[in-house]
């Protein structure tokens, strides 16, 4: 037996109030996060493979490979790794990758801002 009465008036606009715009993210919001990772992911790789191609064929001698293009390849790889950096991470685990990152990238202060804003958005609520 409840011991306390309930207000069918005061659940009812509870229940229909919308979220306060923190609590909001819908599957949808997750999803196109998750589909923006992954496109900038695919220029990550696609630099990184280009580096490794490059720099394997100079240390394997083959004709064509001059250093010059080795050194641009790491820098369009390392540029796309910063660019990837301030798309916002749609979890934890993405995140972490950031965080690995952050020592590596030459501009911090902007992938360190963009970290501090995924902190926030990913924190766990607080009931309260």
């Amino acid at each position: 037996m409840p011991t306390k009465t309930l207000n069918i008036a005061v659940f009812t606009a509870k229940l229909v109030a919308p979220l306060p715009a923190a609590e909001v993210q819908s599957a949808d919001f997750t999803r196109d996060l998750a589909q923006d990772w992954n496109r900038g992911m695919e220029d990550v790789r696609y630099a990184e493979y280009g580096h490794f191609y490059e720099a394997t064929g100079r240390r394997l001698g083959v004709v064509g490979h001059c250093q010059r293009v080795a050194d641009q390849m790491c820098k369009n790889w390392q540029e796309a790794q910063a660019e990837q950096c301030l798309i916002p991470a749609p979890t934890a685990k993405e995140l972490r990758w950031k965080k690995r990152l952050l020592s590596h990238i030459r501009d911090r202060e902007e992938v360190a801002a963009a970290i501090l804003r995924d902190e926030a958005r990913l924190a766990p609520k607080k009931e309260g």
